[in-house]
This record gives C-alpha cells, structure tokens and sequence, in this order.
C-alpha cells in the first residue's frame, strides 16, 4: 500500500492543502487526489512532472490510448483500394477475353481446328515461297513439326500428294521457318543434293526439291482463342 512517505516528487504543502511548485505557485492536485489520478491514467504521473518543471500547470494533450495513427489509417486504406482496383481490373480482363473467345471462330474459313491448332491444307499447287506467303497472309506458316502430335494430326488429314512444310535450306543449315533448326529425331531428311533447298513431306520422310517446284502445302496457326488470350497477357 502506498504512502505519504512514497510519494518523492519535489513539492511540498501549502496552509490550503495544495500541493505548489518548489517556485510557489500553488498546483492544482493534492497528494491524495494525484495519487488517484495516477493509478486511473498511467500517464498523469508524466503530466504532472512537466507541471512542476515548467513552473506551473502544463495544459498539454494527454495521449489517446487505444487510437491509431491517422496517417497509419490512410495507408491502411489505399493499400485495401490498390487491392480491389487491382483484382476488379483482372477480372474484368478475363471477361473481356473470355467474350472474344466466345464471339470468334477459332480457325478461319476452310482450315481445321484440332489439337489447339488451325491447320490448312491445300487443293492446289504452287511454289514454296507462295505457298509460305499464303500462310503468312492467315497469320500462320508453313507447318513446322516439332512433335509427334502434330505429326500424326498431319498424316491422318493430308492428302496422298506431297506437300510443302516449313523445312528449308539457308546457309547449307536445314531449319524450320521459326528458326528452330532441323534434327532428325521425328523423320528422316532425304539425302541433301545440292542446289535442292526446300522440304516437302510424304509418306515416311521429308523429301526436298528446288524451291520453285510446285506442290501442295499445309499451313499452321494457333488457334483465335490462343491468340487473344497471348496479346492479354502481353
């Protein structure tokens, strides 16, 4: 239990019962009142040190317990409002596509859509380089055949004619027209003759003939829906 005696801080008692500074002015607490303060607000004991330093009564704020900091608060909040803004934007992005992908017709007129690709296959001849800008002028090329899927899915819907692929010779290198260069790991190369510098695909291999020769070609591209969902994400 605390006492007269505990209580230490430099004052002293005036005749009317106040507690006053060590300059004389009279305070506005008792030692009886003070210590009841003190036990209620832990902070009083601070307040009443800077009364008696300063002279007389500081009338300062007391600190709000149980408040945060307001610009703690704002922060709070613009982080909470960059989060929906941000999630609202995806969302609606993915609406967005989800729409055009529904609205638009995977492959255009006259090719197939199978394994998540269009593919082209031609009823008629021309050269190699015609046949690549045909595929260019559909946003595709050539066929470039780098699995066995894609194998497969070309020999079971080509025609028995040979046909131009994305196969070509540049600087006595053999490499796809992405840039992919050639291994022999799906099919065989026919024997490399010289001044023959364009691949066609038959049955068991890939033949190759002068570039201007004529033959059927296939064409591949990535599906409409591949493509509007690669230009979101870019």
């Amino acid at each position: 239990m605390e006492t007269d005696t505990d209580w230490q801080l430099p004052m002293h008692r005036e005749d009317s019962g106040f507690l006053s500074t060590p300059g004389g002015t009279p305070s506005t607490q008792t030692p009886q009142s003070y210590r009841r303060s003190k036990d209620a607000d832990p902070y009083a004991q601070d307040e009443y040190a800077d009364s008696l330093n300063s002279g007389g009564t500081v009338d300062r704020p007391r600190r709000s317990r149980g408040t945060e900091d307001p610009c703690t608060v704002a922060r709070r909040w613009r982080e909470v409002l960059i989060a929906l803004l941000a999630i609202s934007f995806v969302t609606s992005l993915a609406i967005i596509v989800w729409l055009a992908g529904a609205s638009l017709p995977p492959c255009p007129k006259d090719w197939m859509w199978t394994n998540g690709k269009c593919y082209f296959f031609s009823n008629k001849k021309e050269s190699w380089n015609q046949s690549q800008q045909f595929c260019e002028s559909h946003n595709g090329n050539l066929a470039t055949i780098l699995d066995q899927t894609t194998l497969d899915t070309i020999r079971h819907y080509k025609t028995i004619d040979d046909s131009w692929i994305g196969l070509r010779k540049r600087d006595d290198v053999w490499s796809w027209v992405g840039g992919i260069r050639f291994s022999n790991s799906l099919l065989p190369l026919a024997q490399d003759v010289s001044g023959l510098h364009c691949a066609y695909l038959n049955n068991d291999k890939y033949g190759i003939l002068h570039c201007t020769s004529m033959r059927n070609w296939i064409c591949t591209r990535n599906s409409s829906i591949s493509m509007v969902s690669e230009k979101s994400q870019s």
